[in-house]
């Protein structure tokens, strides 16, 4: 979604005006089908809509006006169903932009009209119309904007069908199944289509099971269940929540009409908290209507009593907690990507509502004044998704806050979790927490290797005992990264604020010094060293070595594009990324630490960070210590090279693969292979980067084959610190007086015993 803003912003600056509005329709088309709210994509597209009008191109405005509309139907707390699709609104007229549509030859309005038009007909069960909709919709799906929702469109096609077969009209049960098959040849494509597909086989199965039924309506639905939690589950790993609570509701309508009530509850449920969640009232007002029995307990949502983030939290707070480590990986990602303080304190402050169901959350920063450590009130999120920036206010000067709960956190380095905060504990005297009543509270010290950096508050005053133990866990594990990121973006924004750019490369170069590593793990048998040249005060070479237990270590060195600032920001990035899912797998003591895997994370992080024209090259191996393997990854980087100076052997550790962000993740996950090697008594493995092989003299010769006749110049005895030295002093000779214009990097490893 961000990619997206940032390719429309900068269409825009270049003036290219029609290419950068049909960004603004993708952004639409993607936040329809991701986890966005949908009161929050509807007022981005609003704003779009807004703005589209003061730069006029008529078929940017319809298409921006439909996309809103569509979004405000769903988001209605009493739907008028039998005119649930139509497309008629505050700016979207159906009848009059269809005649004006027709009369035009516009297409891609009326293709992007019936395909919205199928989704809301499936969604309010009127399946019959689905179809006729469907046919409309296939007479435009060769527009070139338009084709892009054909696929999309066929889970909500088979599910017209499927549910038809239901009702008794057996002429569509061929249609359906050539549906599954279709999205089945597609889901091997792509990993997008893998709970679309496997929905619809699980509708399939259901079907066989209802054939099956016997008179005592005992019918095994293991089949069918089995489908559908693995839809649920790649739904929810690809962030699709609309299609999440769908699949949830056909999973419940389906264990319903098979006679298992116990699991047509636990699915009809959850779907009805995930529409409220994604904002779908309209989709909560259908489950009251057609699942009285087992929806009635639950609370009526609407836009009107409630704000998107209030419901998102009374939602979490009402719901089992569990400790998800892949949740904490992907918010922990999103964190550590980001450089620009105020999005970094929007990303944590909304993932800090989010993972604990605070309606309020407060972000105080630790500063040195004249000698003195003091908290200053840095940013305010609230339920309503408004960030609010402080300008750097004293905590001592601020009158809505406890302040005697955050001094006490800052002081001790301890949470405080105050269940009823303003009738029990330690701080019922508190003027602020008496007076607001508030019942929920959870002060949380922000530290980095125990230095403090900051304190986050966050208050929920709906529910006592909001901030339960999973929820503190998983902000606790949050918070380290946190106070990496946020010193890292404090970092960046005194450097912005230099006038002179000798100053500024001198910080940035202190940056990237500090992410790598002061000294290497002592590894059982064998030697490591290093050596980095940077060509300018900063650049975008890294290395490093985690140990990954079970005498494993990783080793990885990179190259991001680019030289000086922007490099070495990125580079801090991405060690940043790298250490902390490194940390959040071996914690969760998972066996996905391979290299391909870094190499998967790297590009997610460096697709989510980097503009399209910057990319990195970089190497992943782990190795066994105990077994004398080493296993290897690579995404366009120069390959390893293993040295057996006593059989005088040198193998080139060569992999397949693509630079981080050069590709989707599903791309990026093909091409990206990974090998393994034995590793000999006396053997040395050399890692380089391009500023080794193409430093050039004075001629404009590169270094190139000379770096091979350096390695095979080191002898069985030389360590690899003293084979660096040499293939160092050997590149610093033959450059002669030519400067050095890129980052040189190496890295070594020999086995000893």
């Amino acid at each position: 979604m961000r990619q997206i803003m940032d390719w429309e912003r900068g269409l825009y600056s270049f003036g290219v005006v029609e290419e950068a509005q049909y960004c603004s329709l993708h952004y639409a088309a993607e936040g329809l089908q991701s986890s966005m709210y949908l009161a929050e994509l509807a007022a981005a597209i609003r704003e779009k809509v807004t703005f589209l009008h003061k730069k006029p191109i008529e078929i940017s405005i319809y298409a921006g006006e439909l996309w809103y509309q569509v979004m405000m139907r769903l988001q209605e707390s009493e739907p008028l169903w039998s005119e649930f699709s139509t497309l008629d609104g505050e700016y979207f007229l159906e009848k009059d932009r269809f005649q004006s549509c027709i009369e035009k030859n516009n297409t891609l309005i009326l293709g992007y009209s019936y395909c919205h038009k199928v989704h809301l007909a499936v969604l309010a069960h009127q399946y019959s119309k689905a179809i006729d909709f469907y046919r409309e919709f296939d007479k435009y799906k060769d527009t070139a904007a338009v084709s892009s929702l054909y696929h999309w469109q066929h889970l909500y096609l088979g599910l017209a069908y499927s549910s038809l077969v239901k009702q008794g009209e057996k002429r569509y049960w061929r249609q359906f199944k050539r549906v599954v098959k279709t999205l089945k040849r597609w889901a091997g494509w792509s990993k997008m289509f893998h709970h679309r597909y496997q929905c619809l086989q699980a509708e399939f199965l259901a079907h066989k099971a209802l054939a099956n039924r016997t008179n005592t309506r005992s019918v095994n639905t293991d089949e069918a269940e089995f489908w559908f939690q693995k839809a649920i589950a790649s739904a929810h790993s690809y962030g699709f929540l609309g299609d999440k609570a769908l699949i949830s509701e056909r999973a419940g309508m389906w264990m319903h009409e098979l006679g298992n009530t116990e699991k047509a509850r636990e699915y009809l449920r959850s779907a009805y908290e995930l529409y409220g969640n994604w904002g779908a009232f309209a989709l909560q007002a259908m489950m009251r209507k057609e699942y009285a029995e087992y929806v009635q307990d639950f609370p009526q949502t609407s836009l009107q009593s409630a704000s998107i983030r209030e419901i998102q939290a009374f939602s979490q707070a009402s719901s089992a907690q569990t400790f998800d480590v892949l949740a904490v990986m992907k918010s922990s990602q999103a964190i550590a990507g980001e450089i620009d303080l105020k999005r970094l304190l929007e990303k944590m402050l909304r993932v800090t509502a989010e993972s604990s169901g605070a309606q309020r959350v407060v972000l105080l920063l630790q500063e040195t004044s004249k000698n003195a450590q003091e908290l200053r009130v840095e940013a305010e999120f609230r339920v309503s998704g408004e960030l609010v920036l402080l300008s750097n206010t004293p905590l001592s000067a601020h009158e809505t806050l406890p302040k005697s709960i955050i001094e006490q956190t800052a002081k001790e380095r301890e949470a405080v979790i105050l269940r009823h905060a303003a009738a029990e504990g330690d701080f019922t005297n508190n003027s602020y927490l008496s007076a607001n009543r508030i019942k929920s509270v959870l002060s949380l010290p922000v530290l980095n290797q125990g230095k403090l950096v900051g304190v986050l508050y966050a208050e929920n005053n709906l529910m006592e005992g909001a901030f339960t133990s999973d929820r503190v866990q998983i902000l606790t594990m949050l918070s380290s990264q946190m106070a990496i990121s946020i010193e890292n973006a404090l970092l960046v924004e005194s450097i912005t604020k230099m006038e002179r750019l000798k100053k500024e490369m001198e910080m940035a170069a202190e940056v990237q010094l500090q992410m790598l590593p002061k000294e290497f793990p002592q590894i059982p048998n064998y030697e490591i060293a290093a050596f980095l040249s940077m060509a300018k005060e900063a650049g975008g070479d890294f290395y490093d070595v985690l140990p990954l237990g079970n005498a494993r270590y990783l080793l990885v060195i990179g190259d991001v594009s680019g030289k000086g600032m922007p490099a070495a920001l990125f580079m801090s990035a991405m060690v940043n990324t790298v250490r902390t899912q490194v940390k959040y797998l071996t914690m969760a003591e998972s066996n996905e630490i391979s290299p391909k895997r870094i190499l998967e994370i790297a590009n997610a992080m460096a697709r989510q960070s980097m503009t399209r024209r910057n990319f990195v090259t970089m190497t992943a191996a782990v190795l066994d210590a105990e077994r004398h393997t080493l296993t290897f990854s690579t995404a366009g980087h120069d390959p390893a090279l293993k040295w057996n100076p006593v059989e005088r052997a040198l193998e080139q550790l060569r992999t397949e693969g693509i630079a981080c962000n050069f590709g989707t993740e599903e791309v990026f996950a093909a091409k990206t292979s990974e090998e393994s090697v034995a590793i000999e008594r006396g053997t040395t493995i050399f890692w380089n980067t391009d500023g080794i092989t193409e430093a050039k003299n004075e001629h404009a010769e590169q270094f190139q084959n000379r770096y091979w006749s350096a390695i095979m110049d080191t002898e069985p005895e030389t360590s690899p610190q003293a084979a660096l030295e040499a293939i160092v002093e050997k590149v610093r000779s033959f450059q002669g007086t030519k400067a050095q214009y890129d980052d040189m990097t190496l890295l070594a490893i020999k086995r000893v015993g």
